[in-house]
């Protein structure tokens, strides 16, 4: 029973990092049956898809500092206002990253629409 639990857990992870290795493929090393302009999609994808996730985190920590910031102001109205500043930015930023993850998969959508014509 533990072994079937682990074959599928292992087998999942395995399935999942298939598609990461065939980055690498674009610069020649290992092999990929995908075609050169697919690879550099999926490669375009992974360094947008990694950048969006990075610029998230940190506008979500800088959220959750900037509430720490606002509890901790103790009455005292110049820190609070500037840490009201700080979660309006940082809420601004997340929503800023999310439309541009909307927008760039809708413009990759329309891309390997007219790529595939």
């Amino acid at each position: 029973m533990i072994e079937r639990f682990t074959n599928i857990f292992i087998g999942t992870a395995h399935a999942q990092t298939k598609d990461w290795f065939d980055i690498f493929s674009i610069m020649g090393g290992g092999s990929s049956n995908l075609a050169p302009e697919r690879t550099f999609n999926n490669v375009v994808g992974y360094i947008m898809g990694w950048v969006l996730a990075v610029v998230a985190i940190i506008a979500f920590v800088y959220l959750i500092i900037s509430g720490v910031n606002y509890i901790t102001a103790g009455g005292d109205s110049e820190k609070a206002t500037k840490a009201r500043n700080g979660i309006l930015n940082a809420i601004i930023g997340i929503v800023v990253v999310v439309v541009a993850f909307f927008i760039l998969r809708f413009a990759a959508s329309l891309g390997a629409k007219v790529g595939n014509q």
